[in-house]
């Protein structure tokens, strides 16, 4: 199961949900990462120490989660559905460093 999937099924729950109720029903729910490690979707939601007292939607949960996720549990990094080739951070040009080249 991923990450989405995992906070589906957390969010089997009737909202508004106070925040320690939510972290609670999920800890035992795990999920598995880009890079096949499992985590608990608990423990993602609770690192949060300034947490709102309750989530109003499964929207506010799944922010909630996003938010705080590390980078392997979200996807690929430098991803372009696009179909562009992806870019290291050498290939970047700044809007500044561009305009400075066209003064000079």
């Amino acid at each position: 199961m991923g990450l989405q999937e995992a906070i589906d099924e957390a969010c089997d729950v009737e909202f508004p949900v106070e925040c320690e109720e939510m972290v609670e029903s999920c800890s035992e729910i795990t999920f598995e990462t880009q890079n096949g490690s499992v985590k608990k979707l608990g423990d993602i939601a609770g690192v949060c120490r300034d947490m709102p007292d309750e989530f109003h939607s499964e929207l506010d949960f799944r922010n909630h989660i996003y938010s705080l996720a590390p980078g392997d549990c979200i996807g690929r990094q430098r991803y372009d559905d696009r179909g562009s080739q992806p870019q290291s951070d050498r290939d970047t040009m700044s809007i500044w460093h561009s305009f400075r080249s066209e003064e000079q």
